[in-house]
């Protein structure tokens, strides 16, 4: 397989899955282990995160259980923390962190993927009292459906819609920072 064929090949598995593990095993590709898949793809993400002072103000602020839900393995998602400089043993650490290993066979925007989350989670977890974080408008709508407060994440490789972002959105930001999410949802903060 050429380059060009390789990255058309993961362009196509990726829009239909929503991951590209799932997405290759769809297409009858044989995958290794989605943990070795994954290391193999997300190496070198030190080089891409870097440790954010203004990210861990702000989840320091928000007096909540915090999870994170990836559709990458629940190991390269806590490498993505780390990066990140979100140690777990500080109080803008993460509960758990929910990856492509636990929801599989479902990855987000799957019900079932979201519904494994809440179910962990436990009975006194409420959707609709709940935030999402993301970076993907389908992933949004997803997390809308069930009545979650839905914070879009603008990166730069994302169009979406105005009617999406009218739809689906309760706040939109360029990136997690404190002063600028007070403004739009404050009730994180109480």
């Amino acid at each position: 397989m050429t380059a060009a064929e390789a990255a058309a090949t993961r362009k196509t598995a990726f829009a239909k899955a929503s991951q590209c593990y799932k997405g290759l095993r769809d297409l009858g590709l044989d995958v290794e282990s989605q943990e070795a898949f994954t290391a193999y793809c997300r190496a070198g993400a030190e080089t891409f995160l870097k440790p954010d002072a203004a990210l861990a103000e702000c989840l320091r602020a928000m007096p909540y259980r915090k999870v994170v839900m990836t559709n990458t393995s629940e190991t390269e998602g806590m490498k993505a923390l780390t990066a990140l400089g979100l140690d777990a043993s500080s109080s803008d650490a993460f509960e758990k962190v929910y990856g492509g290993i636990f929801t599989a066979p479902a990855c987000k925007p799957q019900r079932e993927a979201f519904e494994k989350v809440f179910a962990d989670l436990g009975r006194d977890v409420d959707p609709r009292r709940c935030v999402m974080f993301e970076d993907s408008m389908k992933n949004v709508k997803a997390a809308k459906s069930f009545g979650m407060t839905t914070v879009f994440v603008r990166t730069r490789g994302e169009s979406v819609l105005d009617d999406d972002v009218e739809a689906c959105c309760d706040a939109v930001v360029d990136e997690i920072e404190f002063e600028q999410l007070r403004r739009q949802l404050p009730e994180l903060f109480d």
